[in-house]
């Protein structure tokens, strides 16, 4: 199942990373996309969310990763 795939991954990545690295915050993406692909919207938008903060924070808003992760959220806001 990938959500427990994905699900493991992120507790992996933030134990030993932290929830501030780079590669939690992608497992935080990764997750938010399924969620929307499941259909699971609320979740997804605050996966989304968490993953944007922090990118902004690490990367700065202007990071092509940032941007990535704030389109989905964008485009939800104007459908």
């Amino acid at each position: 199942d990938a959500e427990a795939m994905y699900d493991r991954a992120l507790q992996g990545y933030e134990k030993v990373l932290g929830p501030t690295h780079i590669s939690t915050l992608s497992s935080v993406n990764n997750l938010a996309a399924l969620y929307k692909y499941k259909g699971r919207l609320s979740e997804a938008e605050a996966m989304y969310n968490r993953a944007l903060q922090g990118k902004e924070k690490l990367l700065g808003p202007g990071h092509t990763s940032t941007r990535r992760t704030a389109f989905p959220l964008a485009y939800n806001a104007c459908s």
